[in-house]
């Protein structure tokens, strides 16, 4: 005997599908939702990040090149542990203001300078996530130019010289070369490989540039 009539069937399978179609758009909103919203803040904060580099610029001009530490942190909102240091410009017309630190919460919003290089007058080192700030890196070419500014110092360029792929629990990117404390250089890394869920792998992406001398 059947404890179910084929209408009420027909109408608990309609009820399911009916609810797990709610389940699976709410589902798909909220994946889109995600990079909806990583968008929105890396868009908001290069905003702001630029208004704060912006002032920056105007206090550093106002003063001794001496005290530029002390008028450096223009921190772009109040509760921010984060402040521009620096610009850095590609040959596509990207601009991206570069961070004093390149700590996981300063990579959210934008480049950030390694800690090697805020002490160093001769080389720059600079990473970014690779599905935001450095997306593009991939299609930068050899010869290619870039251009930073750091705050209270002339804008430099540079020209792309070499372009490799390091294993980080293999190689590490030497710190002490002499190259590196000799040369005016910029080095730029980011996760590898592009276009995937790389936030776990221990390949790293890095562009080696020279200062181009006048």
């Amino acid at each position: 005997m059947s404890f179910c009539s084929k209408s009420n069937k027909r109408k608990l399978i309609s009820k399911l599908t009916g609810k797990l179609t709610l389940i699976l758009l709410f589902a798909a909103a909220g994946n889109l939702a995600y990079p909806c919203y990583m968008l929105a803040k890396e868009q908001v904060g290069q905003h702001l990040l630029n208004r704060a580099w912006q002032k920056a610029k105007t206090q550093v001009t106002t003063i001794d090149a001496k005290h530029v530490k002390h008028v450096e942190q223009v921190k772009p909102w109040p509760w921010a542990d984060i402040f521009p240091i620096g610009q850095l410009s590609f040959a596509n017309n990207e601009q991206h203001i570069v961070l004093n630190n390149d700590s996981g919460q300063a990579l959210a919003f934008g480049p950030g300078l390694h800690g090697f290089s805020l002490g160093n007058q001769h080389t720059s080192i600079i990473s970014a996530h690779n599905d935001s700030s450095f997306r593009h890196l991939k299609e930068v070419k050899i010869n290619e130019q870039i251009s930073f500014e750091r705050l209270g110092q002339k804008k430099v360029n540079y020209q792309v010289q070499h372009i490799e792929i390091i294993d980080r629990s293999k190689q590490q990117l030497s710190l002490e070369s002499d190259i590196l404390n000799t040369h005016k250089s910029l080095i730029l890394v980011t996760c590898y490989p592009f276009n995937q869920n790389s936030g776990n792998s221990p390949l790293r992406y890095l562009v080696y540039a020279q200062q181009i001398k006048s």
